[in-house]
């Protein structure tokens, strides 16, 4: 393989994967959009931790790179906004690593459809100018 080659597979690689910054606001925005749920009840994370998506979604290279952080996002809020489901395991005498496999298998399960969210919303916001989305 030539070092053209290389440089090639290398730059089509960086276009595929999140910057770590990106993906360290979405999995923030990810678990703060959970504590808006009703039990934590901090009610004006609903406005505020979307954000952090749309952002990261805004500045995304391409769509798998859009889908990888709506994923991210998606992981973060289903892990926190479902640990009754550790709880239920562990009341019920499951051991320790399967209750966290299940919730982290069903968390993955669910990011999926968020994962598709960040595809389509970045391949829909390409052609808009500046002025139509803010959030970039």
């Amino acid at each position: 393989m030539s070092l053209r080659q290389r440089k090639e597979i290398q730059e089509v690689l960086r276009d595929l994967t999140p910057r770590p910054r990106e993906a360290a606001v979405c999995l923030a925005g990810g678990a703060l959009f959970a504590l808006c749920l009703p039990r934590p009840g901090f009610c004006l994370l609903a406005w505020l931790a979307p954000t952090a998506l749309f952002r990261a979604l805004g500045r995304a290279r391409s769509s798998v790179e859009g889908a990888a952080l709506g994923g991210i996002f998606g992981f973060a809020f289903c892990l926190v906004s479902l640990r009754w489901i550790y709880d239920t395991c562990r009341f019920a005498g499951v051991a320790v690593p399967i209750a966290a496999l299940a919730v982290t298998a069903l968390g993955a399960g669910l990011a999926v459809s968020w994962a598709l969210f960040g595809a389509i919303a970045r391949r829909a916001v390409v052609g808009l100018p500046a002025a139509a989305r803010p959030w970039a």
